[in-house]
């Protein structure tokens, strides 16, 4: 990773977490160990590959490998369900109910019973590949406590399933973390400082019919960078469609490679709509639908070979998308609807872009500005802005 995506995402853990914007949600301040925490994916730490750096804020989980967690000596398993299940209907039986307690390590499938109430750790953990958590319209509710998770999948089991059902008041809501091939579906996650926080290499995934109100970050996806800056293990080929990301400081945010984001609703975050950032390759933008945003649609850092088509951002206080100068590849902007936004509709600062058939009215600004160079693929229209050229170095109709 270059320095300048280090400061990218430096600039990012440290800017304001203001109290003022969220009410009642009380956010942690930058510097604080959540700031801290999630410092330890992007910037440098002295950690060997193999350990995470949990436990220096206290944290007992080691990941000495994928799939190898220990469990905090605090939790309790339900593995005796397992075997209850097995001798009261025999094996492979389908879970029913069960009454489990904060901080339970799962390691079959699980259907709550009731809610969890002010969990002082970790609310669920996931401690086997294969099984299926669902909520059953509960509420797993903490303490807002660094560095407690609503469900946590840190220990890389893949397979997993987290549905249906509410999460609020902890560090992430839901974190998969070396986890591949799962599925997070139909949960509110509400006042976490993340609702969804995909790890390290958690490829693969489903995220869908997700509500995330209130929370630092709807969604946010961060990899380890190793202390050379020589490899990195992002996320990969996540789909994330049909959620809503709203009232948030940011709506989703971060790096991962081949992520496919789709058809989502992305409404009155403070900050950016979706904004990708530090070495994201290969992302797919489709037909996301986002209003009311501080921005729109931020591609930044050294992204690469981004697709951003069919897209419909109204109304953002600052530009509708925006590409930055250091991206790199071909950014595809095509077939996007940018209207009513507080500067430019489309803004593009790089010659690696291929601008076509978008459409961009009642902006602020320009409907669409782009440097010279760019590649003007016809078909952008755009009128009523309030730069009466309309457009910048791209024709427009």
């Amino acid at each position: 990773m270059s320095q300048e995506n280090v400061e990218v995402v430096r600039k990012r853990l440290e800017g304001p977490w203001k109290r003022d914007n969220f009410e009642p949600v009380d956010y942690v301040d930058a510097g604080s160990p959540f700031v801290m925490v999630v410092a330890r994916f992007a910037l440098e730490w002295r950690d060997p590959p193999c350990v995470s750096g949990a436990e220096r804020w206290g944290k007992k989980t080691v990941f000495a490998s994928k799939g190898g967690a220990m469990p905090r000596s605090s939790r309790r398993p339900v593995a005796l369900l397992a075997a209850l299940a097995a001798i009261a209907f025999g094996p492979g039986a389908s879970a029913q109910a069960a009454h489990v307690q904060c901080g339970d390590v799962i390691t079959q499938d699980t259907t709550l019973d009731s809610d969890l109430i002010d969990c002082p750790g970790d609310g669920i953990v996931i401690g086997a590949s294969g099984i299926t958590l669902n909520l059953n319209s509960h509420l797993i509710d903490g303490a807002f406590r660094d560095p407690d998770n609503g469900v946590d999948n840190t220990g890389g089991y893949d397979h997993v399933t987290v549905e249906n059902g509410t999460i609020r008041d902890f560090h992430y809501g839901v974190e998969f973390q070396y986890a591949d091939r799962g599925a997070i579906s139909a949960l509110r996650l509400v006042a976490n400082s993340a609702g969804i926080f995909l790890a390290d290499s958690a490829d693969g995934n489903l995220v869908e019919r997700n509500v995330a109100r209130q929370n630092g970050d709807g969604m946010f996806l961060l990899p380890i960078v190793y202390q050379e800056h020589t490899s990195v293990l992002e996320p990969q080929f996540n789909v994330i469609r049909r959620n809503e990301f709203s009232q948030n400081q940011y709506g989703v945010w971060g790096f991962g490679s081949f992520t496919r984001m789709e058809r989502n609703t992305i409404n009155s975050n403070i900050e950016s709509a979706i904004e990708l950032v530090a070495g994201s390759t290969g992302d797919l933008l489709a037909a996301n639908d986002l209003a009311a945003n501080g921005e729109g649609i931020l591609v930044v850092g050294q992204s690469n070979n981004t697709t951003v088509e069919r897209n419909r951002i109204d109304g953002s206080a600052s530009d509708g998308i925006q590409v930055g100068s250091a991206v790199s590849g071909t950014t595809v902007l095509a077939g996007n609807i940018s209207n009513g936004n507080g500067d430019d509709g489309i803004d593009v600062d790089t010659t690696r872009a291929d601008i076509s058939r978008n459409t961009a009215n009642g902006n602020a600004d320009l409907g669409i500005e782009a440097v010279p160079g760019v590649t003007d693929g016809g078909g952008n229209k755009a009128r009523g802005n309030g730069d009466p050229a309309q457009c910048l170095n791209v024709s427009c109709k």
